[in-house]
């Protein structure tokens, strides 16, 4: 039997795995996932379920977040108008 699965590189598991516990061992970021896995949020729902973050911290982190690929934001039309 031929396998045309690339070998295995403990290596690159490593460095995804040190890229992975990096982001997610940053403060807030692993709580933030957590909340959101319920559902999607907007700003001040999201600042209110997790107490204790600025707002300044709260908008760093989600375009973290965002940029990641692991959250999305989303623009309804009002009024009012809601992220």
């Amino acid at each position: 039997m031929v396998s045309n699965e690339q070998p295995h590189d403990p290596r690159a598991c490593d460095g995804a795995l040190t890229k992975a516990f990096g982001f997610l061992g940053k403060r807030w970021n692993g709580l933030l996932l957590a909340t959101l896995m319920n559902g999607p949020m907007g700003f001040s729902d999201l600042r209110r379920a997790v107490g204790g973050i600025s707002d300044s911290v709260l908008s760093e982190r989600l375009g973290e977040l965002g940029r990641a690929g692991l959250v999305a934001r989303a623009v309804t039309e009002g009024p009012p108008i809601s992220v």
